[in-house]
């Protein structure tokens, strides 16, 4: 296989409810642990969810970063998929970390067969 880039899946679990619940602080996390990561940001989109709840997408130069939550479990679900020189363990690990959570990861290898 000629690999291409890393994926990475996250389960996190025993998160901060309350930050899991406010959109423009998860925005932050996400964009600030991908700018520490090597990652270049294109933009991003954010959505509350009534009655709690987010997800936010983090387009990169390198691919995206994602996550949705559910407060009410103390559960994130995450994805960071890039290519090139970018640290997408590192960039889990800060967003868990900041989010008081266990980071459960799974790693997919992209590429050609």
């Amino acid at each position: 296989m000629k690999k291409l880039g890393h994926h990475l899946v996250c389960e996190a679990t025993e998160c901060n409810a309350e930050i899991l619940n406010n959109v423009d602080e998860v925005a932050e996390i996400m964009i600030k642990s991908c700018l520490v990561g090597g990652a270049g940001i294109l933009g991003h989109i954010q959505h509350q969810f009534s009655p709690q709840g987010v997800t936010i997408v983090v387009g990169l130069s390198e691919s995206h970063a994602s996550i949705h939550t559910w407060p009410e479990y103390g559960y994130a679900m995450l994805d960071v998929c890039t290519c090139g020189n970018v640290d997408p363990k590192g960039i889990l690990e800060m967003i868990t970390k900041a989010l008081g959570g266990k980071p459960h990861i799974k790693e997919i290898e992209r590429g050609i067969p």
